[in-house]
């Protein structure tokens, strides 16, 4: 099996340090290009930011670069000529306390927007972008819009960068990225001056680096789990008691008048309760694997299938789609799923196939290792309760 090995030397200074192991056919370029299935395809990425790590603007902010670079280089020589590649270049005037900005609407604003755009946000900041006046704001707050009749007003895709900047680089706004000051006024001022691609860079590397090393590694860790926490606890919870009861029966038999061999009985349920701990710490439950490979559907998943598919259809549908699912608050749907629902329903949660044959294989691997270990852990509780001599005390 191939491995990619993201080391302590490679991750950014300011990420975890930890080694962190990702199967080369689940790895970051895979799974962002589409080539993985359920449950590590693209969607099930961003179904994890944002029910899990509550940070999906990250990836829709990389989705939507990647296609509006696409979408830039397609344009006519002439066209991309009005917006210069940017050098990296924060000048000090930006450091000042506040700086005037001229709103106009940008020649480009029939272009229609990416998809990969949060479809809730679009209209409220259009509005605001067909604004035509004059506002004073702080350097946290800069507005990437040149002044109106400037040859930067007329380059294109105007309309959309400034759109995105309100979104996801301007302070305070619901999808802004984490990004440093240093980071955020880079890209302020470049897209100033350019629309092109370029200009977004300081935020790209800043995002990649993220998604890339820590919210992949993570989400992969996290795909490979066949079950849900309550059905997690359920089997360690058993599986502990399994092991106590073996490690009791042996010492009972060891205390008392029985021949050793008796103590031989106590060794089955001491390995099958071993391989059912050694699974669960991985988060896999070993009946799901043996029963074909099925995995507990997510509480996002269980929610009602024409919301979910009008919410995660911004790559394919309309925006007004999107922004309606968001609205129906889907959030909160799950956080009062998980809060409200009894334990019992949790631990048998509907079923779905696993369609990724890596995870899978990977599945199976750890399955494998698993009773490899509680075999050999087992011939060691053999050879400790059958080498003991009768205590005879009952």
């Amino acid at each position: 099996m191939d491995w990619v090995f993201y080391s302590r030397q490679k991750r950014p200074a300011h990420l975890k340090e930890r080694l962190v192991v990702v199967p080369k056919a689940l790895s970051f370029d895979k799974v962002i290009a589409g080539s993985t299935c359920s449950p590590c395809s693209t969607r099930d990425f961003l179904n994890y930011l944002r029910f899990v790590e509550h940070s999906p603007e990250t990836l829709r902010f990389f989705l939507w670069h990647r296609d509006y670079t696409n979408k830039f280089n397609s344009l006519s020589r002439e066209d991309q000529d009005l917006s210069p590649p940017w050098e990296l270049n924060v000048p000090d005037t930006l450091e000042k306390a506040h700086t005037h900005i001229s709103h106009a609407s940008a020649s480009t604003s029939g272009r229609k927007h990416s998809s990969f755009l949060p479809g809730n946000a679009i209209g409220t900041i259009d509005e605001k972008l067909r604004q035509n006046s004059v506002v004073t704001v702080s350097h946290h707050e800069v507005t990437p819009l040149p002044p109106i009749g400037s040859s930067a007003s007329f380059q294109p895709f105007r309309n959309e960068v400034s759109l995105v900047a309100q979104l996801y680089i301007s302070a305070q706004s619901p999808y802004e990225l984490n990004l440093t000051s240093r980071e955020r006024l880079a890209v302020l001022e470049a897209l100033a001056h350019t629309t092109h691609p370029s200009a977004f860079d300081p935020a790209v590397n800043s995002v990649l680096e993220s998604l890339r090393y820590q919210s992949h590694p993570n989400f992969v860790q996290h795909s490979l789990s066949n079950a849900g926490r309550a059905r997690i606890r359920a089997i360690r919870l058993l599986a502990g008691l399994v092991l106590l009861s073996s490690i009791v029966f042996g010492l009972l038999l060891t205390l008392s008048r029985q021949a050793r061999w008796w103590r031989l009985f106590g060794v089955v349920p001491f390995v099958l309760g071993l391989f059912a701990m050694l699974n669960a710490s991985k988060g896999i439950c070993f009946w799901l694997v043996y029963l074909g490979f099925k995995r507990e559907m997510l509480p996002w998943e269980l929610f009602p299938a024409d919301e979910v598919n009008s919410f995660f259809s911004g790559m394919s549908k309309s925006e007004h789609d999107s922004s309606e699912a968001e609205e129906y608050g889907i959030e909160e749907w799950v956080e009062n799923y998980e809060n409200n629902t009894t334990l019992l329903r949790r631990m048998y949660e509907r079923r779905t196939e696993v369609e990724e044959k890596e995870v899978k294989r990977v599945q199976r691997v750890i399955s494998k290792q698993s009773f490899v270990v509680s075999c050999v852990v087992g011939l060691a509780y053999i050879g400790i309760f059958i080498g003991l001599p009768r205590g005879n005390l009952f």
